[in-house]
């Protein structure tokens, strides 16, 4: 199991921010959206590389995408104590 951060910039005027969160949550049933632009997701089965490659079909060619693998060294401030516990549990 690998946790991997998600994030993009959606450029206008074409956002298709439902399109794009529901490839994102199709990766596993383990996601987090942990703000605006930046998503961490756990999956059994796919790299950095094919999350990327299955996520670059719901984006415009004019978008950005990035997509990493997570150590599970990570430091944050001012979430919801929601997504703190999630963090916790999947990092």
């Amino acid at each position: 199991m690998a946790a991997y951060m998600v994030t993009y910039d959606l450029s206008q005027p074409k956002r298709d921010y439902p399109r794009l969160y529901q490839r994102i949550k199709a990766i596993s049933g383990t996601w987090a959206h942990i703000t605006e632009s930046s998503w961490v997701v756990v999956s059994t089965s796919k790299s950095a590389v094919g999350i990327r490659d299955d996520l670059v079909q719901a984006i415009d060619s004019d978008d950005s995408l990035f997509v990493a693998e997570m150590t599970g060294a990570a430091a944050w401030t001012g979430l919801p104590d929601e997504r703190t516990e999630w963090l916790k549990a999947n990092l």
